[in-house]
């Protein structure tokens, strides 16, 4: 990503991680492992897998869509779940975590769960409300400038980066 960011006239000391659904999950599992490093934020756009343990409870009956990703077995529900790794101690990004309204009950439990816990472990997040749009639309409206999810996401990105603009100009002028 970093390699190539110059290919899509992107930055690679500025990386903002963005993912729906099971990408979502992806990121936030890779960051809160510490897998990838210098990242100035993540926006995990309608995922309910923060804790799977707890989102196999919710179901009752292991559905079938989770059966051929995660299995039976609770210790790799653990491993697989990226609130397994957020520790008192360890820094992470800024998080912006969205959810629809497609069983907006346990999508919003499960999200402001995970909220919850990043801060309590001393990092940022910020959840929106996304429960006007379905599991589609949250994602496909987002670059919509008339949608309030593009808004939300506009806002966020900027204060990262401006955060990041903060930090480079310190940097810089402490070189000279």
């Amino acid at each position: 990503m970093r390699k190539n960011a110059h290919k899509f006239h992107g930055d690679a000391e500025r990386v903002i991680l963005i993912g729906h659904s099971a990408g979502a999950h992806l990121i936030n599992l890779v960051v809160t492992q510490q897998r990838v490093k210098n990242i100035l934020g993540i926006v995990s756009n309608d995922s309910r897998v923060y804790d799977v343990p707890q989102l196999m409870k919710t179901f009752g009956p292991l559905p079938m869509i989770y059966m051929p990703v995660f299995g039976p077995n609770p210790t790799t529900w653990r491993w697989a779940s990226p609130v397994t790794y957020v520790r008192k101690g360890i820094k992470l990004p800024p998080f912006l975590l969205m959810y629809s309204g497609v069983g907006v009950g346990d999508r919003r439990r499960l999200t402001e769960s995970f909220a919850k816990e990043l801060r309590k472990q001393g990092n940022e997040a910020y959840v929106y409300d996304g429960s006007k749009y379905n599991h589609f639309r949250i994602h496909s409206n987002m670059g919509n400038p008339k949608a309030e999810v593009t808004s939300v996401l506009v806002q966020f990105v900027s204060s990262v980066l401006a955060r990041s603009n903060d930090f480079i100009q310190k940097s810089r002028l402490k070189l000279q």
